[in-house]
């Protein structure tokens, strides 16, 4: 699914799902916006989370890691 806007790019609407269970829909120009608004959610402490273009299906996933002290994210990982 895409809309346009008045410029003329379309828009994509994904799906976010962190593991902490929360779950917002994204309308992103690119795959890289959607991927920013995604890990912006993240640093809430949502932990490990998932995007979904909800017109392809194509799905994405980075997790969460933490060893002692340490903790943060792995690379964008396409699972699907």
């Amino acid at each position: 699914m895409t809309r346009v806007t008045g410029c003329g790019k379309p828009y994509h609407f994904y799906a976010i799902t962190a593991e902490s269970g929360v779950s917002v829909d994204c309308d992103a120009h690119t795959l890289l916006g959607a991927k920013r608004e995604a890990s912006a959610w993240m640093s809430f402490g949502g932990g490990s989370v998932t995007l979904i273009d909800k017109a392809t299906k194509e799905t994405w996933t980075r997790e969460f890691w933490q060893s002692g002290r340490s903790f943060g994210w792995n690379a964008w990982k396409k699972i699907a």
